[in-house]
């Protein structure tokens, strides 16, 4: 892999911010993110960490967070982060847009080949973060 195979996977100079969302906020975006089905896919579905979900149909249920595994609460607030892009509301999250947001100086894509170069082999593993039910 070389530096520009990651530009050409991640074209966008998306930088890193840290966020609030209360839980019902959280849901509200898988609930934007799970919406489409497989073949009308409008590049919105959301890559999740530090979370599980199962996609039932266009939704988004059984939403667990945290190392432990606790379902979502929606009154608690958490801490997340996010390509500035998404703070904007892009990919169709108003949720995102406007909120209170602090910006990293964390260009994504940098992260990505900083990373590979550090490592040096990376590999990849199925951690079933979302599950599809059919």
């Amino acid at each position: 892999m070389t530096v520009e195979d990651v530009f050409k996977t991640l074209p966008f100079a998306n930088e890193l911010v840290v966020m609030e969302l209360t839980g019902a906020e959280i849901e509200q975006v898988l609930q934007r993110a799970v919406r489409g089905s497989r073949a009308d896919e409008d590049g919105g579905f959301l890559q999740v960490s530090g979370m599980t979900f199962e996609v039932r149909g266009r939704s988004a249920v059984n939403v667990r967070v945290g190392q432990n595994r606790q379902p979502l609460q929606p009154q608690t607030v958490y801490e997340v982060v996010i390509p500035d892009f998404l703070a904007t509301g892009g990919d169709n999250y108003p949720v995102l847009k406007d909120k209170p947001h602090i910006k990293t100086g964390l260009p994504l894509r940098e992260l990505v080949v900083d990373t590979i170069r550090r490592r040096g082999v990376i590999t990849a593993k199925e951690e079933g973060r979302i599950r599809r039910l059919e």
